[in-house]
């Protein structure tokens, strides 16, 4: 089958390769992948900034069906559409595991990057991780099922939204664009999009058609004056960092209000400072916010089945897995929101 594999450590070491086919283990299904969304973290894999397991196929948002089921697995069977968690490999014995936590379990892997992922013709996931989707979502919307999940855990269940806040999110990727419409749909009264230049061509327009109230180009303006005009002097209640910005985790403290709460969904894979003192003084609260849960995934299938978000409309751009480059490159340049791959 074909599958894009990380070879080694290292900038540009992704192919486009023919692999065996995977079989399931016992407790595993075996799935044809009928579409896999392109991540930010696949773009820092390609460029050298994300380590991971070598050589090993990339890859862990996607939408499949399945073909087979391992001796052990119950209530599943082929033809089933389905997603899944990213949880594979937790103990299921500790203490975050068995209270709801297996996302940060010290044993859990992660597909794509310590163990074989999904951009491939086929996938073996644990049973245990899938969720069935609906018949009116499509493949390709429900392949990024799996960034609302992300999304859903930080701003329902690690930090709620409430009404009338004034939200700030730094970065217009699929996880900031995402986060405005979440913001949004949570009733909050500003969502105000934080970008740089290349934003312009294609996310800054699309934030505002899913819920962002003002768009600031940092690299236009003093974003962090623009943002005080825009909340009466005050700054957002809720500063939530999507962009992996090392800039952008200091520029946090500054534009968060005094009370208010910082929200950190990006990676920097760097060492970031912050104006610690000025969150002593301010009294914020800081809360990091890790992958997803078996209910943040429900709420974004939810989302999705009742028509209050449109996946469908994220995927400004689909590619055949041979063509992967060209969606990667499309990702990095800014010029689409989401990119997928079909194998």
């Amino acid at each position: 089958m074909k599958a894009i594999v990380n070879e080694s450590a290292g900038r540009h070491h992704l192919v486009c390769r023919e692999v065996p086919e995977p079989e399931p283990a016992k407790d595993e299904v075996k799935v044809r992948v009928k579409a896999a969304g392109v991540c930010g973290t696949d773009i820092h894999i390609w460029n050298g900034l994300y380590k991971t397991a070598t050589p090993v196929i990339i890859g862990h948002e996607f939408c499949g069906e399945i073909v087979e089921t391992g001796e052990a697995v119950l209530g599943w069977k082929a033809g089933q559409r389905v997603v899944a968690e990213n949880f594979t490999g937790a103990c299921g014995v500790c203490r975050l595991c068995r209270s709801g936590k297996a996302h940060i379990c010290s044993e859990k892997a992660a597909y794509g990057t310590d163990r074989n992922g999904c951009m491939a013709e086929y996938f073996c996931v644990p049973a245990n991780s899938l969720h069935l989707v609906s018949e009116n979502i499509s493949d390709n919307g429900a392949s990024i099922l799996e960034p609302l999940a992300v999304v859903n855990r930080a701003l329902i269940e690690r930090s709620p939204i409430k009404a009338l806040d004034r939200v700030v999110i730094l970065g217009a990727g699929a996880i900031g664009l995402l986060s405005a419409q979440v913001a949004k749909i949570q009733g909050a009264s500003q969502v105000i999009l934080v970008g740089t230049q290349i934003d312009e061509t294609v996310r800054f327009e699309f934030g505002r058609k899913v819920g962002a109230t003002h768009i600031v180009n940092l690299e236009k303006s003093d974003f962090v004056k623009e943002i005080y005009e825009i909340t009466s002097g005050e700054g957002g209640d809720v500063v939530v960092e999507a962009s992996g910005s090392t800039e952008a985790v200091s520029s946090a403290f500054q534009i968060v209000n005094r009370s208010g709460k910082i929200v950190a969904i990006g990676l920097t894979g760097n060492t970031a400072t912050t104006e610690w003192d000025m969150g002593v003084f301010k009294e914020i609260d800081i809360i990091f916010s890790k992958s997803s849960t078996y209910m943040s995934w429900r709420r974004a299938i939810s989302f999705v089945k009742d028509g209050i978000i449109d996946l469908e409309d994220f995927c400004t751009a689909v590619f055949p897995i041979e063509e992967w480059e060209g969606a990667f490159n499309l990702m990095a340049e800014g010029k689409a929101v989401k990119t997928v791959l079909i194998p």
